[in-house]
């Protein structure tokens, strides 16, 4: 490869670099779109898109509070749990049936109540297992029952963690 083969390549190089350095540059002065703000249209919207909206971070800390008060067994804190506790795997939010749904959103039928997904581990049962509850209405929840039969057919064994 002759000299000037070699400069016009590093100058290119030199080139490319400098593009991906001021691209870059840019996008990190952007706003992240994880920042937006709701739009007026939702807003305006009385609602609706609450139906299907993610539990806010009050509703979270309301479901693992009432969990907590309401099962009368104690829950470790998931994160320090061993396999021999009782824990809250997870919480997230429990979409109501299509047909309500379609009843609120078309017909101005009444909201379908706001209801959460808990999967606890209970490891110190005699029978340990994992039972799945839906913790409702939201944002104050008072009332959970066990879904695990009804979705799995009966009840589901620890060791399917």
């Amino acid at each position: 490869m002759n000299m000037k083969t070699a400069l016009v390549l590093l100058l290119l190089a030199l080139a490319t670099i400098f593009a991906l350095v001021c691209v870059l540059l840019t996008r990190a002065r952007a706003p992240g779109t994880c920042q937006q703000q709701p739009s007026a249209q939702e807003e305006a919207d009385d609602g609706h898109s609450r139906v299907f909206a993610d539990l806010t971070p009050e509703e979270l800390a309301q479901v693992v509070q009432y969990l907590r008060g309401s099962l009368g067994v104690p829950l470790a804190d998931a994160a320090r749990a061993k396999p021999s506790d009782n824990c809250i795997a997870s919480v997230d939010v429990q979409l109501p049936a299509k047909a309500e749904v379609l009843r609120f959103l078309d017909a101005g039928g009444a909201r379908p109540p706001r209801e959460a997904l808990a999967v606890l581990y209970f490891g110190a049962q005699a029978e340990p297992n994992i039972t799945e509850y839906v913790v409702g209405p939201l944002p104050a929840p008072t009332y959970h029952r066990d879904v695990t039969v009804q979705k799995y057919g009966g009840k589901v064994p620890y060791h399917r963690r």
